[in-house]
């Protein structure tokens, strides 16, 4: 990049920043874009009944057909308590709350970003809108999550 082009960026950079407020996303044309130059925290949320069984949910998009835990990309400023609450909201439709963090994953090929993964089991008292509970894990299930669900049931 040259000079010019290195100020441009930096002075469109700090507007983005002066104009977000806390909890808000970054447009995605914006975010795809610097999601393969910094690393990204994940979470995944595991909400389980019993302890031996695990939520999932159907994902049918251009990027996945088949079952995963719900989850998704932390916002700045969010807490991971605050993450979880989200991902609750929007893919579950219901309030969840942190009970453990389990582990920790970063990503050799996930395919969208560079992405660490926080993995952490959540309960609610509500019945989730979205998605079943398995004893045991599908076929069909998305890349890494059998070995986020073994993680789960071994730290019992």
């Amino acid at each position: 990049m040259k000079q010019k082009e290195i100020d441009q960026l930096v002075r469109l950079l700090r507007k983005l920043k002066e104009q977000r407020q806390p909890g808000k996303r970054l447009p995605f044309p914006v975010w795809a874009e610097l999601a393969w130059l910094v690393t990204l925290p994940a979470v995944e949320v595991i909400i389980s009944q019993t302890g031996k069984d695990f939520l999932l949910t159907k994902r049918n998009d251009h990027r996945w057909h088949g079952w995963h835990l719900p989850g998704g990309f932390m916002i700045a400023g969010e807490s991971l308590e605050e993450t979880c609450q989200r991902i609750g909201r929007w893919e579950l439709k219901i309030e969840v709350s942190l009970k453990k963090f389990i582990d920790i994953f970063v990503w050799p090929d996930h395919p969208y970003a560079q992405v660490v993964s926080l993995i952490c089991l959540c309960q609610s008292p509500q019945k989730p809108k979205a998605g079943r509970f398995f004893t045991r894990i599908p076929s069909r299930l998305f890349p890494h999550h059998e070995e986020f669900i073994k993680k789960f049931l071994k730290s019992k």
